[in-house]
């Protein structure tokens, strides 16, 4: 995901909606990209899903997600984009300002099921937005 970093610090000052570009390619990960784009949807902004021929599969498989009737997709009118999976550099495209955040969830807030550790990545991804959210409990924060 490329994020305008000067645009993302300012957000409490900014009430524009970002317009946030999600990538599904096929991965077991999937999930992630459909709570975050749940979330982003939730907090008004824009969002464009790429998604690859084996990232509709994967969705259809593993979360019975059907293209023609998934109402928050429709409903919310996110523009799809369908593109080929390929290999990117990691170091290619951080030096060009791509923020790189892996899906790694955090065990100190006692995770219950593997909602609670999704929502923890999703979580961090808005962080890293500076969008305000309530999946988690960061670090020394009360239940």
């Amino acid at each position: 995901m490329n994020i305008n970093t000067e645009q993302s610090r300012n957000r409490s000052a900014n009430t524009k909606p970002l317009h946030i570009a999600v990538a599904i390619t096929g991965a077991s990960g999937a999930i992630y990209g459909i709570t975050l784009i749940r979330q982003l949807l939730n907090s008004g902004q824009q969002v464009s899903l790429l998604i690859s021929s084996a990232g509709r599969q994967v969705l259809a498989v593993e979360h019975n997600l059907d293209w023609s009737a998934d109402e928050t997709i429709l409903e919310q009118q996110v523009q799809t984009y369908f593109a080929p999976q390929q290999d990117q550099n990691l170091l290619t495209l951080s030096q060009l300002g791509v923020i790189i955040l892996p899906a790694m969830p955090a065990f100190y807030s006692q995770p219950q099921s593997v909602e609670d550790m999704i929502n923890f990545v999703v979580g961090k991804i808005c962080d890293t937005l500076d969008l305000e959210h309530h999946l988690f409990y960061r670090w020394g924060e009360t239940q």
